[in-house]
Parts: structure tokens; C-alpha cells; sequence
């Protein structure tokens, strides 16, 4: 699976809030063909996690905006777009839908998000110009959008996590968490999977 938090809000968060379909219908999740874990209830999950960001003091307004961004990043995802003889791109029409749907998410509007999706800009001069993306540069740059919004996110959360924690004057007390990034322990494991768990032992 991907990131256990895409299941967890589209089984378990609300549908019309944050705008959700079922998960086979987001290529960022569809591509393993794996939607459930045995024994995890991703809805359970889903709750808890509103809940633990309400323990580290996020308030339900400023969850609510992480999960619709959260769900912004999905519909990224499935963004295809038109080859214009080579040179430039269009929006299908399934595209123009999911920018409505990208727009409203992140509370921009769809010309924005259009804009943002089909070119890119450069500042020469003084002068800004906007160079229309090949197909190609195009479909990397709605990838990267999606990495970035998910990525400066959980850094956030980070963040704030950490703020809330923090002992201040009482460094004696405090609450750390160890997370060993890469770590997996498989029936059997590949080579490269070994090479990852002992530099992270290490």
C-alpha cells in the first residue's frame, strides 16, 4: 500500500467535506491492487489519528485543512492532461474536473490551479514570462506538485508535534519518538532491503 493515511481518510473521513471517492478510483493507490490490511481498520485508524491531533493541540479546523489537502494530492494524481502537437498541453475534460476539485481542497480557484498545472514561470529582467509545459514536464511537474504538498505537510506536523512536546525549562521530562525511516522486516528480504535495515542500524 501507499501511505496508510490516503486509506485511512478516504475509508474513513467525510465524503463530502473532503470531497472523496473509494480507493481504487486514485492511481497513487490503485496500482498494487492492495486496499486492506488484515486486522487494521482503517476507519478506527482515521479516528485515532483525529484524535491524536487533537491531544497535540490541532484544532479541528486546521485538521480538517490537512486532510483536504491530503485529498487535494490523490486527485493530483489521476491529472492526465492533452498533447498539443508537442509543444504544450490542455486539460481533458476529466482534468478540468479534478482541478475544480483540486481548487476547492486547497481554497484556491481553478484558473490558478489550471495555470499552475499547464505552465511554469520564469522571472527574466524584471519581467515575468509563463512557458507552457510539454506533456512530459508536464505530468512531472503535478508528481512533484504532489510530493511537495504532502512533504511540506507532514513537516508541519512535525513541527507542531514537536512544539507541543517540547519540555521547555523541564529538560529533564520529555517525550521522545524514534522513528527508523526504511526499516522493514519481510518474510524474506531482498539484498537492497538488507543494505537499507543495517545502515539504519548502524
Amino acid at each position: 500500500r501507499n501511505y496508510h493515511v490516503f486509506y485511512q481518510l478516504v475509508k474513513g473521513g467525510d465524503k463530502e467535506k473532503f470531497l472523496l471517492q473509494d480507493a481504487k478510483s486514485y492511481k497513487y493507490l490503485n496500482k498494487s491492487g492492495c486496499y486492506d490490511l488484515d486486522g487494521i481498520d482503517d476507519t478506527k485508524a482515521y479516528e485515532d489519528l483525529r484524535m491524536a491531533m487533537t491531544v497535540m493541540n490541532i484544532d479541528e479546523t486546521i485538521q480538517d485543512g490537512v486532510f483536504a489537502l491530503v485529498s487535494a494530492v490523490l486527485y493530483v494524481g489521476n491529472l492526465e492532461f492533452n498533447d498539443v502537437d508537442g509543444e504544450s498541453v490542455s486539460l481533458t475534460s476529466n482534468d478540468v474536473e479534478l482541478a475544480r476539485r483540486i481548487a476547492i481542497l486547497l481554497k484556491v480557484t481553478p484558473e490558478q490551479i489550471q495555470e499552475v498545472l499547464t505552465t511554469r514561470q520564469i522571472f527574466v529582467r524584471g519581467t515575468v514570462t509563463s512557458i507552457p509545459f510539454k506533456l512530459r514536464d508536464a505530468i512531472e511537474n503535478a508528481n512533484a506538485m504532489a510530493k511537495a504538498l504532502y512533504s511540506r505537510t507532514f513537516t508541519w506536523l512535525v513541527d507542531k508535534i514537536n512544539q507541543t512536546t517540547n519540555p521547555g525549562k523541564h529538560t529533564s521530562k520529555f517525550i521522545g519518538v524514534l522513528d527508523i525511516f526504511g526499516f522493514e522486516n519481510f518474510a524474506e528480504n531482498s539484498f537492497e532491503q538488507l543494505c537499507i535495515n543495517f545502515t539504519n542500524e548502524k
